[in-house]
């Protein structure tokens, strides 16, 4: 039986993270909530993850980057997992946009066209890899300039509530690509499609330590991955103030950020526009 298919049937399930290919409670023993806001009973326990968490998290991707295959795959060996990983989304699609929806309250037929675009977030980064090429470049005189391009290591993906899988998938599917590890501390309000989604990655034969969940409150969990110093690079998605938080934090040891922030986007209905087509 899926995740969801035993939350739908009313039971609040026990979720624990997902580190270095196996499933782990909170080094503290702490459990966090996991409610449905359409009806804000509580669906699902995860693990309260901590500095701790995120440490053995860091080290068993580092392990997975230094010492596993995953790095030294052939590009055509990387591209045929990823697609194997595309395919197995797409096999669970229909669980996983149930309990995406269950778990942050998004309406269903929106969930269910945003993850129906999952798979090919993984097939056209596994196509790019495929293309990939290095570059030769000539310089003045006798002398050739050769570009090659090297994984980071290990990655953070810090990703949002609104959109867990969707706006994770931006990162994960180039950071795995390119032969990166990856730390995600999803939002403790949706995080349990993360820890699914880590699991097919499994199923599809992505190595142990490839992907690691930690899951967790931002400022117990986030922090840490954040400042972390085995992590090459972050990403966050969330509020601004929290951003700026992350690229300080990645600053003070020269690591890679990228952040999508906090905006305004607002709609100007006019008397005249109709406001039935304007809600549509």
């Amino acid at each position: 039986m899926t995740l969801a298919q035993e939350i739908g049937q009313g039971q609040a399930v026990k979720v624990l993270m997902w580190i270095g290919g196996e499933e782990v409670e909170a080094a503290s023993g702490r459990e966090l909530g996991v409610l449905n806001p359409a009806t804000g009973g509580t669906i699902a326990t995860v693990p309260a993850g901590e500095a701790e968490d995120i440490d053995r998290a860091a080290r068993a991707a580092q392990r997975a980057f230094d010492s596993g295959p995953w790095p030294q795959l052939s590009i055509y060996d990387r591209a045929k997992l990823l697609n194997d990983f595309a395919d197995r989304i797409g096999d669970r699609l229909e669980d996983l946009f149930r309990l995406e929806t269950t778990n942050n309250g998004r309406p269903v037929i929106e969930t269910r066209a945003q993850l129906g675009r999952l798979p090919e977030w993984y097939r056209y980064n596994a196509a790019l890899l495929l293309a990939q090429r290095t570059d030769v470049v000539p310089m003045k005189g006798p002398y050739l300039n050769y570009l090659q391009r090297f994984p980071l290591g290990v990655c953070g993906i810090l990703p949002p509530y609104n959109h867990p899988l969707m706006i994770l998938s931006k990162s994960l599917a180039p950071a795995l690509a390119t032969g990166n590890t990856v730390v995600i501390k999803p939002s403790e309000l949706a995080p349990l499609t993360t820890i699914e989604l880590a699991k097919i990655a499994a199923e599809a034969g992505i190595p142990d330590g490839v992907i690691n969940v930690v899951t967790g409150i931002g400022v117990e969990a986030g922090a840490p991955l954040a400042e972390h110093e085995l992590i090459a690079k972050i990403t966050f998605t969330g509020g601004t103030e929290v951003g700026k938080a992350v690229a300080v934090s990645a600053a003070r040891r020269l690591a890679r950020v990228t952040t999508e922030l906090g905006g305004k986007a607002p709609v100007i209905v006019f008397e005249d526009s109709g406001l039935e087509r304007a809600v549509a």
